[in-house]
């Protein structure tokens, strides 16, 4: 039988047992909300490949390091750029391969492409790529089936056209250049024709190799045309400040598929951000380096939401009220 004194010294060790477990708990949870995720510390090597320089693709790369991060994931990137040449990539993606790493990021399609192609066993994540399945990346979006998958960057021209009519009602003729090496900026533009002529509008193509085609194709099509498309071509994306400076010298109104030619010098865009599309990426490369997921696994994943950008630079040139035209874009320039 407990006496007096033992019986309070038992109540006492009771109560200092039971905050001890409740810390604890609470200790657990403060861990769980911050999302952090274990590694066993393990730091991941990650290979970037990007096909070139402009805002878009930084963007998704930017996006994807963020989620790590934040996740607390420990990684190191062997960076790699191919200046725009598909050529360069065999070469990075063969550096990857001999420093084994344990995931090929790969931005643009030319890049994924050369990826998938040369990166042997290691596991293929993309962004930027607008038609995976054209590109031979992958049997479907839904599936896979291989090693490689990713985020697309696939917006409709159609809503895309019918914004700018909004915009602009007198636009009769829409000019768009795009790059012959890349497949899917010609399954872009047949689409591009395609929704042009559901809504009345005529649209004047012009393909090119390079950035010292741009100009003289600039020239034809700014006679023929009343406006511009850009449609997600890594080439036009680059040639951006080219194109945009002979629009606001001929007067036409242009827009972008997305924001990186609208930040470069076309007057407005209504597209995806990519660095969200990076993030898309970041969980996804969760999957596979921390969690085992293949990406045979994965379907291919896309934004659904789109934003209304407008360089206001380039508006103040073409003497366009931004207040009246663009009321409820996001202004670029300010």
């Amino acid at each position: 039988m407990l006496t007096k004194g033992k019986f309070s010294k038992s109540i006492i060790m009771v109560l200092v047992l039971c905050m001890a477990v409740l810390t604890a708990c609470g200790k657990k949870e403060e861990t769980v909300d911050k999302g952090e995720m274990t590694t066993d510390g393990q730091t991941f090597k990650i290979g970037v490949i990007q096909i070139a320089d402009h805002p878009a693709l930084d963007n998704t790369r930017i996006g994807l390091e963020e989620v790590l991060k934040e996740k607390g994931i420990d990684f190191e990137i062997e960076y790699k750029n191919a200046q725009g040449e598909p050529g360069n990539v065999s070469l990075a993606v063969q550096s990857f391969v001999q420093s084994e790493v344990d995931l090929i990021y790969a931005i643009g399609t030319p890049a994924a492409q050369g990826a998938a192609e040369n990166g042997a066993d290691i596991p293929v994540l993309f962004n930027a790529v607008t038609d995976a399945v054209t590109a031979e990346l992958v049997e479907s979006n839904d599936a896979p089936n291989g090693i490689v998958t990713g985020v697309s960057d696939y917006v409709s021209s159609k809503s895309q056209l019918e914004t700018f009519l909004r915009l602009f009602p007198e636009v009769k003729t829409m000019g768009a250049i795009f790059n012959t090496n890349e497949k899917n900026s010609e399954v872009q533009i047949d689409e591009l024709i395609a929704n042009g002529k559901e809504l009345g509008i005529e649209v004047e193509t012009i393909g090119i190799n390079n950035l010292n085609d741009v100009s003289q194709a600039m020239a034809s099509l700014v006679g023929k045309t009343d406006g511009l498309f850009a449609i997600t071509d890594n080439l036009i994306a680059s040639s951006a400040p080219i194109i945009g400076e002979i629009l606001v010298e001929a007067g036409l109104p242009s827009m972008a598929a997305e924001e990186g030619p609208a930040a470069g010098g076309l007057l407005f865009s209504e597209g995806i951000s990519y660095e969200y599309l990076g993030n898309l990426a970041g969980e996804m490369a969760i999957e596979i380096l921390v969690n085992g997921k293949k990406p045979s696994e994965m379907p291919v994943k896309f934004a659904e939401e789109t934003t209304l950008m407008v360089n206001s630079e380039v508006a103040e040139a073409l003497g366009i009220d931004i207040k009246t035209v663009f009321a409820d874009a996001v202004i670029i320039g300010e």
